[in-house]
């Protein structure tokens, strides 16, 4: 059975769930040259913790504040896809567990299967949300794909019977989407909590 490290993914699953983006953020307020004032946040920026496999932006949120425009187009872009994007997870989630119970059958053809379905459901419904206004976000979501599509190469190599490191190396790579969408999951939370913190 493979899967033994996925739990990330229930995190970032919870995370999505609850962000709490609700209320609009705050409308931008001009300076007198016109410019939308900068926003205000605590000496110490906050951080998103990197994992194995995926990259965040140089000039993403987590070293660049944003401005109170950017905070209010992420708002908007939290309402057009945050519930999309608990969807698919529960449903990525959901194909996990179909995977597994192939496995468990030796059903090596239905596990390649949903293997691959895996991939395909990251591959088409994520870049649909691309770009973000956070480059942080951006880089998470593609952390994501790119994490899917090595999955979807290591169901690939599968054989009937499987190779004897067929399971650790589909584990390997389970753990690393895992990682991917904890880290995305942590970015859709400090970036919530950025748009809630500077509502009017």
């Amino acid at each position: 059975m493979f899967c033994t490290r996925f739990s990330a993914a229930v995190v970032a699953l919870g995370l999505l769930s609850g962000c709490g983006t609700d209320t609009p953020a705050a409308a931008p307020t001009s300076t007198t040259a016109g410019s939308p004032r900068a926003l205000a946040l605590p000496s110490t920026p906050v951080r998103v913790p990197m994992a194995e496999g995926t990259a965040l932006a140089p000039d993403g949120w987590s070293k660049t504040p944003p401005n109170l425009v950017q905070v209010n187009d992420m708002s908007v872009w939290m309402k057009s896809h945050i519930d999309g994007g608990g969807e698919l997870l529960g449903s990525v989630l959901a194909t996990i567990d179909a995977m597994n119970a192939a496995v468990d059958k030796g059903d090596i053809r239905g596990a390649k299967d949903s293997c691959n379905d895996v991939a395909q459901q990251l591959a088409t419904r994520i870049p649909k949300a691309l770009p973000t206004p956070d480059p942080d976000m951006t880089a998470a979501l593609q952390s994501v794909i790119d994490a899917g599509h090595a999955l979807s190469a290591r169901c690939a190599a599968l054989t009937n019977p499987p190779p004897a490191d067929a399971a650790h190396e589909i584990d390997q790579a389970m753990g690393h989407l895992g990682a991917a969408l904890a880290v995305m999951g942590n970015v859709v939370q400090r970036d919530a909590v950025v748009i809630v913190s500077n509502k009017r």
